[in-house]
């Protein structure tokens, strides 16, 4: 691993906003940041497991230098670097192994928006031009097999728009796939924002306080100055310069609310209500 700078990791379930807060952070001078999600170096030397859920014991001396080996590119010289890959929510002492002296920002944001917007995100593609610049940053040496599953899912949802039996969009939890053949789409989704907030947070509340920086989706967006403050305090920035920050909008605050106003929804509300409650959004 490179010296010279601290790595931070963003934790938070799939949209959530984690990727417009890491680019927003990444605007500053200071902060370095990956791209986009980095599931694949993850996962280095654990392809053979269908879910993401990954655990300390799955990591090896040389699992370990070889994914500090993929992060490091993208470190340029700033002190800090942000990394942001939202299946982390569910395998954190993993990662925390990976990079022992790292600090978490964790992201939450109401779970009905989440579900709403991962149900209208379901079985999207991105764009080729996001696919090909994604493609040559995986590490070939060890993930040739997770390259082509992803090429060959992303052509089948770009061009047939169907994806398998147990498809799932975002974080892959244990037992996602048995539960495709019990559960609708937004009870599924219901389930995985429940599991990765509910297993970040046992993880979060187990480690230093001051290693750890919790916001709210809600009032980043409403108070972007007040909660960048907050991170450039955390991080001992030196300045409290984000460009980035004018693309923090409250356009899509509550938009989930319709999505659970009908009976096809009553189980999926069942489901994330508990959460709901003990992060205070109900």
């Amino acid at each position: 691993m490179k010296s010279g700078y601290q790595i931070v990791i963003l934790v938070g379930a799939g949209r959530s906003g984690t990727k417009i807060f890491r680019d927003v952070l990444a605007s500053h001078k200071e902060i370095d940041c990956t791209p986009h999600d980095l599931n694949y170096v993850w996962k280095i030397g654990n392809y053979d497991k269908s879910h993401d859920a990954l655990k300390v014991e799955d990591l090896s001396p040389s699992i370990k230098k070889a994914i500090q080996t993929q992060i490091d590119r993208y470190s340029t010289g700033a002190p800090w670097l942000i990394e942001k890959t939202v299946s982390n929510t569910i395998r954190l002492p993993f990662v925390m192994s990976v990079f022992p002296n790292a600090r978490i920002i964790h992201l939450v944001r109401n779970g009905k928006d989440v579900v709403d917007s991962v149900y209208r995100q379901w079985g999207e593609t991105r764009g080729l031009s996001y696919f090909i610049s994604k493609i040559k940053t995986y590490p070939l040496k060890h993930g040739l097999s997770y390259l082509a599953s992803y090429v060959r899912d992303w052509i089948r949802f770009k061009f047939l728009r169907k994806g398998g039996e147990a498809y799932i969009w975002g974080v892959k939890y244990p037992g996602y796939e048995e539960d495709a053949k019990h559960y609708s789409i937004l009870e599924r989704i219901a389930l995985q924002w429940k599991i990765c907030i509910n297993n970040a947070s046992d993880y979060i509340d187990s480690i230093e306080k001051e290693r750890v920086h919790f916001l709210r989706y809600e009032d980043l967006v409403a108070n972007p100055s007040v909660e960048l403050s907050k991170v450039v305090h955390f991080l001992n920035l030196t300045s409290d310069e984000f460009p980035g920050y004018s693309n923090l909008h409250s356009e899509n605050v509550g938009k989930g609310n319709a999505i659970f106003e009908g009976d096809e929804a009553n189980n999926a509300k069942r489901i994330i209500e508990p959460v709901l409650s003990k992060l205070n959004y109900v």
